[in-house]
């Protein structure tokens, strides 16, 4: 299942904007996002991607640096 999100993504903050809006809403609907995800593009054009989400504490460093 795809929807549109936000539109074009076309720099690292949009794309980081986005992420942060995905994941927030994920896990406010209940959804566990901690793990390991492959993501197959739909596309032979475009790569597929195995993405890994991990929790952050708010007190470690790269938490201080967003």
């Amino acid at each position: 299942m795809t929807r549109e999100r936000g539109g074009n993504v076309t720099t690292t903050g949009e794309f980081t904007d986005e992420l942060r809006s995905l994941l927030s809403e994920a896990v406010e609907n209940g959804i566990d996002v901690e793990g390991g995800w492959l993501v197959q593009s739909p596309s032979d054009e475009t790569p597929d991607w195995d993405v890994e989400i991990w929790r952050v504490e708010r007190g470690d460093a790269e938490a201080d640096d967003r």
